[in-house]
């Protein structure tokens, strides 16, 4: 067995398309948008997601692609910090220390969350609670909508300003629709649509 096999299982079929491109269609392919931009709506449209705070053209592919969730080395390192001073003042104290407590280290009130890391498992926090938090905080002319899928374990979801779209047709769960419409002053509505997937693919 090829030492990928384990990486591209499933993806045969995908893959036998891949090869039999002709260069061309491939360049083709590489110059489409990964994100669509619905002007004059304040709307995006991606794959899988967007780090919150990240300009759009500087939004990396692979993330743009694959993320789910988000991780925070900082806030991780500091909570890996004060366990471990928890632990160590919570230890017996030597003899000659009897009595002297070690204050425990500062923590911020507030989450140390100025790196994200967008990771394609569920381990992080959800993107889009951190992109509708970070929408709250800017002005309305400033705010985004994101329309997205590649998480059919959450299903659909409607946050708001996300709306996650699949919902696990492929599996056999169902196809969703979301029907925009425009609004005076540059705002939108929107419906959805669902139709039941009664059978699921074999290629899964």
């Amino acid at each position: 067995a090829s030492p990928d096999a384990d990486a591209h299982r499933g993806e045969a079929g995908h893959l036998a398309v891949a090869r039999r491109l002709a260069p061309e269609h491939v360049a083709w392919l590489s110059r489409l948008p990964l994100i669509l931009t619905v002007d004059p709506l304040p709307i995006c449209i991606v794959h899988a997601g967007l780090v919150p705070g990240v300009p759009l053209d500087k939004q990396d592919p692979w993330a743009v692609m694959n993320m789910r969730t988000l991780r925070y080395p900082r806030e991780e390192l500091r909570g890996m910090e004060n366990k471990n001073n928890f632990r160590r003042d919570a230890s017996p104290a030597p003899a000659a220390a009897a009595g002297h407590k070690t204050p425990m280290a500062n923590v911020d009130a507030d989450p140390n969350r100025d790196v994200a890391v967008p990771i394609e498992g569920h381990s992080g926090e959800k993107w889009t609670d951190a992109w509708n938090r970070q929408q709250n905080l800017m002005s309305t002319t400033e705010r985004r909508t994101v329309i997205y899928g590649h998480d059919s374990k959450r299903g659909y979801v409607e946050g708001k300003h996300t709306f996650g779209l699949d919902s696990g047709c492929v599996g056999g769960g169902a196809l969703t629709a979301l029907i925009i419409e425009g609004t005076k002053g540059g705002g939108f509505k929107h419906t959805t649509s669902q139709v039941t997937c009664k059978k699921a693919s074999r290629n899964r």
